[in-house]
């Protein structure tokens, strides 16, 4: 049974990815400036994250909704 991905898996999944993402900016960052500071640069990075996984779903979801 073969699954397509649809842009409605994409944007359920925008959240989660976001803060995944986030998390890897934050490691990066910390990396570049300094890894001592890599505890305060990991939460900071994931909540941007979520905040962009949440606005990403709320423009997208509502497209979605009125495209029934």
């Amino acid at each position: 049974m073969t699954r397509q991905t649809t842009k409605k898996d994409w944007i359920d999944s925008s959240i989660g990815l976001g803060m995944i993402a986030g998390c890897l900016v934050g490691i990066l960052a910390a990396l570049f400036i300094n890894p001592s500071i890599m505890v305060f640069t990991i939460p900071p990075g994931s909540a941007i994250g979520l905040l962009v996984g949440i606005v990403i779903q709320a423009i997208y979801g509502s497209h979605n909704q009125h495209d029934k």
